[in-house]
């Protein structure tokens, strides 16, 4: 073993004492890394094991210990922190028993997410759909049988309110189910050669050649219709102002319940990745709410990588994008997961969230970024030896940035979930875990046609019940860091400024709204820092203890404890 990491791993164990509940072997919490390819898993994990403080690095300071790190403060109400839950795996609340999680089991946990800091959830898609993923609807005005009913929807929405907490709602009309009503009489009407008033022939796109790509055959008829997503899900023809009308129709439907607004699926392919006609589009979706719901909320979902394809979508006049190039799937530059993982230094994270704010606010000075870890469409960062203290650094990392960051179910109990070589994303969308001995309402695997993979599955142990009780597990700390942003109202709407430090474990950025400012300083390190404060600091905000050490400002200097973070005023 190198110095390099026998430092790391001797710092490790020296903290997992912290609060008496740290583990070794626990995933929760801990401090183990697993190895990026191992006999008991196939999947690489791209990120590799974590990495530690040079040779030359010490502990700078001794800090006075804090034996209850993650102990909350009073806040008028949650904030603008996001969380993404998937119906069918997060809870079984309607008394059937069968394994599926509805609606029921989503308002029984509404409490948990309102202690859990959540200020706004996305739900994946819930109207009827044959999937078990549901990104193939087949009705836009009714709730998947599975799920409940409309009865259902409008009890989960008052608890929602009630709990001060707004509801997103998945928005797929890049195109439907096969088996919609729409399209089937699109393909009768296309075939018969009808078109004017009351046709659906021109409602998707149709072809009586072959045009190659995205079209596929439909039967044996000799005609051809579009479907980036495959044969069961054929593309809309959004240029129909019949089509046009009819998504307006369901937005202000689902908006009269009291929903905030959407989450639109696929943007990127509704005009087959012309990205100027998908922000036109972007536009009109926008446009055609102003007047009667001038407050409902889209973020996109432009799944792009690079920054100079991700960057021209935020020209739309949407209110946010998903930030995909600082997600676990960015590239080139110091994102979330790299840094946690110790690979990026502090100050390169800092400079590259402000170059990606500048331009942001650029295109629009409404706009807001949308931050994550990963989603239902990625490895679980978990599941790729994200864990102990660089999965709690992740969550210091991501959810204390501006903007609605969105969390995945699950992921504040480190649920595993990777794809590895199974030609469905079903692993990355598992049941969440509420308690190791109690399996009520716990919900089975979403596609049963995967049921023994599932099975031989190494999947948490621990549940929200299981971890509630431990003073220094993941999900406390996820808590303490929705605690922290919530107590500043304007996080959401924040200017973000990097500031230098010029040490590589050590990161700093100021957020303000033109009146108050913060300065918020992480260690990303295994040691205790000392960091020369600007001119201004008023003094110590609040902060997340994460190695149990409370942080002092002495000298005009910050001492500031391993992983930690530390929120001050200006």
């Amino acid at each position: 073993m190198s110095r390099k990491y026998a430092i790391f791993a001797l710092s490790a164990i020296a903290l997992s004492a912290c609060g008496g509940s740290g583990s070794s072997t626990s995933n929760q919490g801990g401090t183990s890394s697993a190895p990026p390819f191992s006999s008991e898993s196939s999947i690489f994990d791209p990120f590799g094991p974590i990495g530690g403080d040079s040779e030359e690095d010490k502990d700078e300071v001794e800090l006075e210990d804090n034996a209850d790190p993650y102990a909350l403060k009073e806040v008028d109400k949650n904030g603008s922190l996001s969380y993404e839950i998937f119906p069918r795996s997060f809870f079984d609340g309607d008394g059937s028993e069968d394994g599926i999680g509805d609606l029921k089991g989503i308002t029984q946990k509404v409490g948990y997410l309102k202690s859990l800091g959540v200020g706004r959830v996305w739900l994946m898609p819930i109207n009827p759909s044959p999937s078990y993923h549901g990104y193939d609807v087949t009705n836009y005005y009714d709730i998947a049988y599975d799920y409940g009913n409309m009865a259902d929807f409008e009890n989960m929405m008052k608890a929602f309110q009630e709990a001060g907490i707004e509801v997103m709602l998945d928005l797929v009309i890049n195109h439907t189910s096969k088996e919609h009503s729409w399209f089937k009489q699109s393909a009768i009407d296309f075939q018969q050669g009808k078109t004017g008033k009351g046709s659906k022939a021109d409602w998707y796109m149709w072809s009586s050649e072959y045009r190659g790509g995205t079209y596929k055959q439909y039967g044996s008829t000799g005609c051809y219709y579009e479907c980036d997503f495959g044969a069961d899900m054929p593309d809309l023809n959004l240029d129909n102002e019949e089509v046009r009308a009819e998504i307006v129709s369901i937005m202000k439907f689902w908006l009269s319940k009291g929903v905030k607004g959407f989450r639109l699926d696929a943007v990127k392919y509704y005009y087959n990745t012309v990205v100027a006609s998908n922000i036109s589009f972007c536009d009109f979706l926008k446009d055609s709410l102003k007047d009667s719901y001038p407050t409902a909320e889209f973020v996109g979902e432009a799944y792009e990588d690079v920054e100079t394809s991700f960057y021209p979508y935020w020209k739309s006049k949407l209110d946010s994008f998903f930030s995909f190039p600082t997600s676990i799937t960015g590239m080139g530059k110091a994102t979330i997961i790299t840094t946690a993982k110790g690979f990026a230094s502090g100050d390169d994270f800092s400079s590259q969230i402000a170059s990606e704010e500048k331009k942001i606010k650029e295109n629009g000075s409404s706009h807001y970024s949308s931050y994550f870890l990963s989603n239902h469409d990625q490895n679980r960062p978990a599941g790729l030896s994200l864990d102990g203290y660089s999965a709690k650094l992740a969550s210091s990392l991501a959810y204390l940035l501006p903007g609605t960051p969105y969390m995945y179910y699950g992921e504040e109990i480190g649920l595993k979930g990777v794809r590895g070589n199974e030609p469905t994303d079903v692993m990355r969308r598992l049941p969440m875990i509420w308690d190791k001995n109690n399996k009520e309402g716990e919900t089975l695997c979403p596609d049963p046609s995967y049921d023994s993979e599932y099975e031989k599955f190494d999947q948490v142990k621990e549940g929200v019940m299981d971890l509630l009780k431990d003073k220094t597990s993941l999900l406390r700390h996820y808590q303490k860091v929705a605690n922290v942003r919530n107590r500043i109202s304007f996080f959401k709407e924040a200017t973000y400024e990097a500031v230098k430090t010029n040490v590589h474990d050590l990161l700093a950025y100021k957020i303000s709204n033109g009146v108050k400012s913060y300065l918020i300083i992480t260690n990303i390190g295994a040691y205790s820092r000392l960091f020369t404060l600007p001119s201004g600091v008023k003094g110590i905000f609040d902060s997340i203890d994460t190695a149990c050490k409370k942080p002092v400002i002495k000298d005009g200097k910050l001492g500031l404890g391993a992983y930690s973070t530390a929120v001050l005023s200006l």
